[in-house]
This record gives structure tokens, sequence and C-alpha cells, in this order.
């Protein structure tokens, strides 16, 4: 299972979300067990993919419409969930969060 964690996914559309979502197809389309791991957006439909997505609790971000600030932690059915999926490969994407702290 390979598991893409990242903060931000379609409808949100950005560099990140779309290569994450073109890595996400092309290992579903290659046979391979995927899943998108990503903060909970509104539009963002579970139903619209051919692969795993799962998502957890978020805020909007007030200065960087339409990003999020994914709450993982604060959400206990999420963690209880992820804890059953058991991750060959792992790959994160995190460039909002090193942007906004470099903007400070």
């Amino acid at each position: 299972m390979i598991g893409l964690f990242n903060e931000c996914f379609p409808p949100v559309m950005d560099g990140v979300s779309i290569t994450v979502y073109n890595l996400a197809q092309q290992f579903y389309n290659a046979g391979e067990e995927v899943s998108v791991i990503t903060p909970s957006c509104p539009g963002l439909r579970s139903a619209d993919y051919p692969f795993d997505l799962y998502t957890y609790f978020s805020l909007p971000v007030p200065i960087r419409p339409p990003y999020r600030c994914g709450m993982p932690f604060l959400d206990l059915k999420f963690q209880r969930t992820l804890e059953e999926v058991k991750f060959d490969v792992v790959h994160a994407h995190s460039p909002f969060s090193d942007a906004a702290h470099r903007q400070q």
C-alpha cells in the first residue's frame, strides 16, 4: 500500500494538488494499492476518485484561501481508521506550511 500524504488536494488547484492527484492516478492505473491522505476541504468527495482518499479535520487558513490547516490530532475517527492501514511506502508533500513560515 502506498500512502500519499499532502496538505492540499483538488478541489484546491495548485502544483502539489495536481501532482499528487496525477501520481495517485498513475499508481492506481498500474495496479498498485494507493491512498491519498489530506485535510478535509469543502467540495472534496472520496467518491470522485478510484483510489482511497482519507481526510481529517481541518480549518480554513484566513490569510490563504482556499488552503486549510489540517489537524489530524483532533480527529479521533481518522486516527482510528489510519491505524488500520498498513503502508509499505509513504510519500509526503508539505510545501504550504513551509511557505507560510517563510512569509512571516
